[in-house]
């Protein structure tokens, strides 16, 4: 049903127009669904912001505490194809950029996973398809577990340079 709602918001809103969805959710599966839902109707993510706009945490409940808000807009026609190795070191970097600012904001890790899903998708909708070195289509759902990867290696502490007296004795 999402994907139907988001074809009839693409097929209503005008060439420069732009359709705003906000969206939370802790499972990595519900966005793949989102966003194929997205690109199948015909949509590019432009711009995407994460906010704390749930209380969470009450027993029985989400405990999402952040969503994303997102700029959708008509896919653009003449968009080339990307290389998937440039489209994946593109995807790293927006993410690494971004998360000083979200952790400015007090955006926790595992918030961080979800709003890695905007800068992800509007690398990938930035092309009509990414290829594969030997020219075969990579689902742009890929770039959501490369988005995913480049918070968990950001959060990650190095402990293998530091000197042994960094630890305590036990």
């Amino acid at each position: 049903l999402i994907a139907a709602a988001f074809t009839e918001a693409r097929r209503v809103v005008a060439e420069d127009g732009v359709l705003t969805i906000v969206f939370g959710h802790g499972e990595p599966e519900v966005w793949h669904r989102l966003l194929g839902a997205i690109t199948g109707a015909g949509l590019v993510l432009t711009g995407s912001w994460p906010a704390k706009t749930e209380k969470g945490g009450k027993v029985g409940f989400s405990n999402i505490v952040t969503t994303l808000t997102m700029a959708c807009r008509p896919a653009p026609t003449g968009r080339s194809a990307g290389r998937a190795n440039l489209v994946e070191a593109d995807v790293r970097k927006e993410v690494r950029d971004r998360i000083p600012m979200w952790e400015a904001v007090g955006l926790a890790p595992t918030d961080q996973l979800m709003a890695s899903a905007g800068p992800a998708m509007e690398v990938v909708g930035r092309y009509s398809e990414v290829l594969d070195n030997v020219g075969n289509p990579v689902a742009p759902s890929k770039y959501l577990l490369v988005a995913r990867r480049a918070v968990e290696e950001a959060a990650a502490i190095a402990i293998d340079h530091l000197p042994l007296e960094t630890f305590a004795p036990r």
